[in-house]
């Protein structure tokens, strides 16, 4: 088994290294035990975690109690909580749905606070037919194609997620309990799977009468890698299509109407930020209509302007006025930090990003806000100018206006960081102080 093991995260091209320590899921049962007997054999750093839900309560002690041993055994850092699956998330999505979010949500904790790059689970060549065949069963080819992944990112919608790896994809839940025997290592059974109250337990006694496995699983196999390699070109598509602005991400939605089944990406892309089929199709049919919102029952949401979609978790919160001095530095504000400093009239190449100005007081002080609806900026040639075309002219998406900062000087805007700077106090004498205001991209 370590041999399989061994050639198996070879040959899958798993991101173990012996420098890392991963996390491990494991329930007690043989199938973690295996996993977790096998990271130490073959000389890996782990982790494990175990989670008490508390819904078999004497045995549901005895298996934290259990794992906690096999870690100090191993030699491996021990972390334990004990939680109760929420009642409300019970009732919407199912208990095991529910306990797995709980679960998955409190390991990107763990790696978050320990720096753990990797979790690994215990999923099994049955466990993958299992999921498979129920996805299949009720309607949901994609999530069929989708079981159980060797590799994916532990929340989807979280790019600086840690990964998910299931390293023991190539055994068979038989061969894993037959290795533990032979070994001598116990393990916990859970009584809940002997159960048929659940779907997956009644599919696996089902499958265990006739042993389909060795029909099926070749089958599935090649219609998952044909979808694996449909993945790995949409995620070449990603990075075509998209880009990272201000917390966002931007898509190009020209870019993505010119791809070969633009309609398919767009759709596998946005469901893992929780937005419907109906939504992708609506989004994919009139997405080149600029000002309209969608919001994805996951709390993200989608702006669209002009040739581009605006993908962001948050809505932007109104802020407080600054008020700035020379010498001074603001704090974060959105998009931006603005500062004003003295210097030459050549201290910084000219730009939207450096600015320079002669006030008419040698301690000027400046005022940071919201830009005011129909308020204007006086343009060196064009006279006063709408603030809000001035935007649309560079671009700036309509749900970042209401937030930009702009700059004003005894009650005039003056300028508009990261975007222009208007004709009122212009450098004229090299003689007289040059005041630079300085703004950078967040």
């Amino acid at each position: 088994m370590l041999k399989s093991f061994l050639h198996f995260i070879e040959e899958a091209g798993l991101p173990l290294e012996k420098n890392q320590t991963v996390l491990l899921g494991v329930s007690g049962g043989a199938d973690s035990v295996c996993l977790a007997r096998l990271m130490h054999q073959a000389g890996f750093k782990a982790a494990i975690a175990h989670v008490n839900y508390g819904l078999r309560g004497k045995e549901s002690q005895e298996d934290a109690e259990f794992v906690a041993l096999l870690a100090a055994e191993l030699g491996y850092p021990f972390h334990l909580l004990e939680d109760r699956v929420p009642e409300t998330e019970k009732r919407q999505t199912g208990l095991q749905a529910a306990a797995r979010k709980l679960r998955y949500t409190w390991f990107s904790q763990l790696c978050k606070t320990h720096g753990y790059r990797y979790v690994a689970t215990a999923h099994h060549s049955d466990d993958v037919l299992e999921t498979y065949l129920l996805y299949e069963r009720q309607g949901r080819q994609t999530a069929a194609l989708n079981a159980l992944p060797l590799i994916r990112l532990l929340d989807n919608s979280d790019p600086d997620s840690p990964t998910l790896l299931r390293p023991l994809r190539f055994a068979r839940r038989k061969e894993i309990r037959e290795w533990l025997q032979q070994e001598g290592f116990t393990w916990r059974e859970d009584s809940s799977n002997a159960k048929p109250d659940y779907a997956r337990n009644r599919l696996r006694q089902e499958l265990a009468a006739t042993d389909l496995h060795f029909v099926l699983t070749p089958t599935i196999q090649a219609k998952q890698r044909s979808h694996e390699e449909q993945i790995r070109s949409w995620l070449a598509f990603s990075n075509a299509c998209t880009y990272p602005e201000y917390g966002e991400t931007v898509i190009l939605c020209e870019a993505v109407y010119s791809i070969p089944d633009g309609e398919a990406w767009l759709h596998w892309y946005l469901r893992s930020f929780g937005f419907t089929g109906a939504q992708c199709t609506q989004l994919w049919s009139h997405g080149k209509n600029a000002g309209k919102t969608y919001l994805s029952p996951s709390g993200w949401r989608i702006e669209t302007a002009r040739g581009r979609w605006y993908l962001l978790n948050d809505a932007y919160e109104p802020w407080e006025d600054v008020i700035l001095h020379a010498g001074e530095q603001t704090a974060a504000l959105p998009f931006t930090h603005v500062g004003l400093e003295e210097g030459p009239s050549n201290f910084y190449p000219y730009s939207n990003q450096h600015m320079a100005f002669q006030f008419e007081e040698p301690n000027p002080v400046l005022e940071l806000r919201p830009f005011g609806t129909g308020e204007t900026m006086h343009m060196a040639r064009a006279g006063h100018r709408k603030i809000s075309d001035i935007f649309s002219e560079a671009g700036i998406p309509r749900h970042r206006r209401h937030v930009w900062p702009v700059v004003a000087y005894k009650g005039q805007v003056i300028a508009i960081p990261l975007v222009k700077r208007s004709g009122l106090y212009p450098v004229t004498s090299e003689e007289s102080t040059v005041f630079w205001m300085t703004a950078a991209k967040l």
